[in-house]
C-alpha cells in the first residue's frame, strides 16, 4: 500500500498561550496537554483539527469549532479535505500513540517534537474508504464507551447510596447530646523547618496525600530529616484524624480529614494538623471521621481565603467549635459497620471500573491496531 507523510498533507502549529489563561467558566474549550479539556474566554481558531498534546500525557484528540490551546499543544489541520478525512487521521495518530510515547525525549517530562508527527505515514486510500473505516470503529468505540459508562453508572450509585445514608444516620436527631470538637480532642500542630539536630526520618504527610474520597495516599508520602524534638510532640498515633487546614483554593477547598492507621513514624507538614481524641472508648475515632466527613458534605466548615495569596484556609476556632455528638458506644459501632459496609461495595466497584477502563482501552488499541498495523 502507498504511503504519504502527514508532513505532506497537513499543516502543524502550536497554541499561543499559557496554561494559566484558562477560565472555568470561559465560553471556549481550552486545549492543554491534559486529557481534561479545559476553558476560556476567547478563541483563536476555528477550525476542523486534531491536537496532539506536546508534552506531559501525550494525548489525542478530535475538534471542530472555536478553540484556544496551550503553547505545548500541537493542532494538525488537513491541507485537502477531499482527499483526506481528519477524523481518519485522528484515529491513525490514536493508533500511534504508543510509538509517540516510546520515542518521547525528556527525562522529566516526556515531550515530542514537531517531526515526530510530521513523519506518520498515512495510507494512501480513496475518502470513501477512509470514512468507512473511521464508522466501523465510531460504532466499536460506542460499545465500548457503554462498558465503560455502565461501570461508571455502577459506581456512581454507590456513592450515592452512600452519601444519602451519611446524611440519614448523622443528620441531628432529637435526643443526642453535643460536645465542641475542641473539648473532646487535642489539636497538634504540624512541623515546622527546624535546623537542631538531631534528626529523625519520617514519613510526613501533605494536602497532596489526601484524596479525594477521604482516604490517605499512601504511594507519595515524602520521608524528611525533622528535628527529633518537634517529632516526639507531633508523631502521628493509629485513630490520629488528620486535617487539611491550609493550602486551598477555589476549585478544591480545604477542610477535608483523613483517619490515620498506618504503622511507623510519620506526622504532619504545617498545613495541617493532628486532631488526637482525648477518650477513644467515648468517642471512637471511625465515628467521628464519618462524622467530620458528613459536616464537610453539609458544608459546616468554613474557609476563608488569604488576600495575600490567593489560599484558602479554614477559620480553625469555627473548626474546633462543630458540635459532635456524643452517642451511645453501640450505637456508634452500629453506624460504623453499616457505612463501612457501604464504603467495601464502593471499592469493588471502583476496581471493577478500573478493570473495566483497562480492559476498554486495551479493546480500542488492539482495534486500532488490526486497523492500522
Amino acid at each position: 500500500m502507498k504511503e504519504i507523510k502527514l508532513g505532506e498533507i497537513a499543516k502543524i502549529i502550536t497554541g499561543k498561550l499559557d496554561a494559566n489563561a484558562a477560565n472555568e467558566n470561559g465560553k471556549y474549550p481550552f486545549f492543554t496537554c491534559s486529557r481534561e479539556i479545559l476553558r476560556i474566554d476567547n478563541y483563536a481558531y476555528d477550525c476542523e483539527c486534531v491536537l496532539v498534546a506536546g508534552n506531559g500525557d501525550l494525548n489525542v484528540k478530535y475538534y471542530r469549532g472555536k478553540f484556544n490551546a496551550y503553547q505545548r499543544t500541537y493542532i494538525i489541520t488537513l491541507l485537502d479535505n477531499q482527499k483526506y478525512s481528519t477524523t481518519f487521521v485522528f484515529r491513525l495518530i490514536e493508533s500511534y500513540l504508543g510509538t509517540l510515547r516510546k520515542n518521547s525525549n525528556g527525562s522529566t517530562i516526556k515531550y515530542i517534537r514537531i517531526g515526530d508527527l510530521t513523519e506518520i505515514s498515512i495510507p494512501i486510500i480513496p475518502l470513501s474508504e477512509q470514512e468507512r473505516i473511521v464508522a466501523f470503529l465510531d460504532a466499536e468505540f460506542e460499545k465500548i464507551d457503554q462498558l465503560k459508562a455502565n461501570a461508571a453508572a455502577q459506581l456512581q450509585a454507590a456513592k450515592d447510596l452512600f452519601q444519602a445514608a451519611l446524611k440519614e444516620m448523622l443528620t441531628p436527631k432529637d435526643g443526642w447530646k453535643y460536645q465542641p470538637l475542641g473539648e473532646i480532642t487535642t489539636s497538634i500542630n504540624g512541623l515546622w523547618k527546624g535546623k537542631k539536630p538531631p534528626y529523625v526520618n519520617v514519613g510526613v504527610i501533605r494536602n497532596a496525600n489526601f484524596t479525594k474520597d477521604f482516604t490517605l495516599n499512601t504511594s507519595n508520602i515524602e520521608y524528611l530529616d525533622v528535628e527529633e524534638r518537634q517529632y516526639k510532640s507531633r508523631k502521628l498515633d493509629k485513630g490520629d484524624l488528620i486535617v487539611e487546614k491550609s493550602g486551598g483554593s477555589e476549585k478544591q477547598p480545604v477542610g477535608r480529614t483523613i483517619l490515620f492507621d498506618l504503622e511507623g513514624d510519620f506526622s504532619v507538614s504545617n498545613f495541617t494538623s493532628i486532631l488526637r481524641l482525648k477518650d477513644k472508648n467515648a468517642i471512637l475515632p471511625a465515628f467521628l471521621y464519618k462524622y467530620l466527613l458528613f459536616v464537610y458534605k453539609e458544608g459546616v466548615t468554613k474557609t476563608m481565603q488569604n488576600a495575600a495569596t490567593g489560599i484558602h484556609n479554614i477559620i480553625y476556632d469555627q473548626f474546633l467549635s462543630i458540635p459532635i455528638p456524643v452517642l451511645p458506644k453501640e450505637e456508634q459501632q452500629r453506624i460504623v459497620k453499616l457505612l463501612d459496609a457501604i464504603t467495601e461495595k464502593i471499592n469493588s466497584l471502583r476496581s471493577n471500573y478500573d478493570r473495566t477502563l483497562t480492559h476498554c482501552n486495551d479493546l480500542k488499541q488492539a482495534l486500532l491496531k488490526s486497523i492500522f498495523a
